[in-house]
């Protein structure tokens, strides 16, 4: 949007004068967008314009890749698509976010054979994030390898590990707390991403 603009005449020159940030907290970071202020010079007349334009959260795009437990590896990953799409679920970490999914695999089965291999194509494929499928999370039992590949991962290839991908459905929710089955904290935090609510949790049963 362009604000106090007199009309340009002939040729104008056009010089960047400065960045102003503008920040809600008042903290001097760019918060909410930037104003762009150009002087225009014709005939000795100088007056300023802004344009503004909104910062986007993640200045690069976060590219994600989806690894699956393999008791599931003949799921099509609708419910991880659909989450995605629309920001549900561990993906709501990305709403407002330049954010892609870029690759999809299976684990390879116990021990997770394919950890130790699929995030290099990863990586190579631009990937940024990988996320652990919430049937890891849901199955009976839950993945007992969850731990060891969070911190193989990140070390051997740099890139940030997130369990759950869509939200628990229900009828899993409802199974697990009679179980007792996430009563461990690291469960307890593993699931934190994908509980969300009841009513979504029934859209995904």
């Amino acid at each position: 949007m362009i604000s106090n603009q007199v009309p340009f005449r002939n040729t104008l020159l056009l010089n960047i004068e400065t960045i102003v940030f503008k920040s809600a907290s008042g903290s001097g970071l760019p918060t909410s967008g930037f104003d762009f202020r150009l002087r225009s010079s014709y005939s000795g007349l100088s007056t300023f314009h802004t344009f503004n334009s909104p910062i986007p959260n993640n200045m690069e795009k976060i590219k994600v890749g989806i690894i699956i437990c393999d008791r599931y590896h003949t799921c099509a990953g609708g419910k991880c698509f659909r989450s995605f799409a629309s920001r549900e679920g561990a993906f709501s970490a990305y709403k407002d976010q330049d954010a892609e999914i870029a690759a999809f695999t299976t684990c390879g089965g116990c021990p997770g054979g394919n950890i130790e291999y699929a995030p290099e194509e990863m990586k190579k494929n631009g990937v940024t994030h990988v996320h652990f499928a919430t049937g890891f999370l849901v199955g009976y039992p839950p993945c007992p390898y969850m731990d060891h590949f969070a911190k193989f991962i990140p070390e051997k290839y740099g890139m940030k590990v997130v369990f759950g991908t869509h939200p628990i459905p229900q009828k899993y929710y409802l199974t697990h707390q009679n179980l007792g089955t996430w009563n461990t904290p690291a469960l307890q935090e593993a699931i934190q991403q994908t509980l969300t609510d009841e009513k979504t949790r029934l859209d995904y049963d």
